[in-house]
């Protein structure tokens, strides 16, 4: 299943726009290829990234993958949705 193109230009255009999502200000990075996930960045939160042996290496941004559609496809996740994001459905 693929996203309406109208929808699918919609989120491109807001690659930069800031929102919240779980609390977080995050701002949205990319769409993936497949149009289905929205990635998110936390701008103010740092996770600490483990190396292969789970020992602490560095502090990478905060990163969420977000659904667009439901599983039938037919409305917006209830994640997405809730991020209040200007566009029309």
């Amino acid at each position: 299943m693929s996203l309406p193109a109208r929808l699918a230009e919609q989120l491109e255009h807001l690659i930069g726009f800031e929102t919240r999502y779980e609390g977080h200000n995050c701002r949205i990075h990319e769409l993936l290829d497949d149009g289905q996930t929205l990635i998110l960045i936390a701008m103010e939160q740092n996770a600490i990234q483990g190396d292969q042996h789970g020992n602490p290496r560095r502090r990478v941004p905060l990163t969420f993958s977000i659904p667009v559609l439901d599983e039938d496809g037919k409305s917006l996740h209830p994640d997405c949705a809730a991020l209040n994001l200007p566009v029309e459905w």
